[in-house]
């Protein structure tokens, strides 16, 4: 909403080359936890409101658990 709009937000809209570079994101549900060897959940919305529900970041979460591999989590991330 316009209310959330920063320089940030505002700044990102203008560079096409980082919105380039983000248009290539992988999806969550393509990750395997064998690939990598730890997880980091940043702070935010997206983790608090999206990925503390989300079945696939779950999955993921419980597996590094599983297979004894950091897990960290800062600020909202932790919901």
């Amino acid at each position: 909403t316009e209310d959330a709009q920063t320089k940030d937000t505002t700044r990102f809209k203008e560079d096409s080359e980082a919105q380039k570079h983000l248009a290539n994101t992988k999806k969550l549900a393509d990750m395997k936890a064998e690939d990598f060897d730890s997880v980091f959940y940043p702070g935010g919305h997206g983790p608090l409101w999206d990925l503390a529900v989300d079945k696939n970041s779950i999955n993921l979460i419980e597996t590094f658990v599983k297979q004894d591999k950091p897990v960290a989590f800062v600020c909202h991330s932790p919901a």
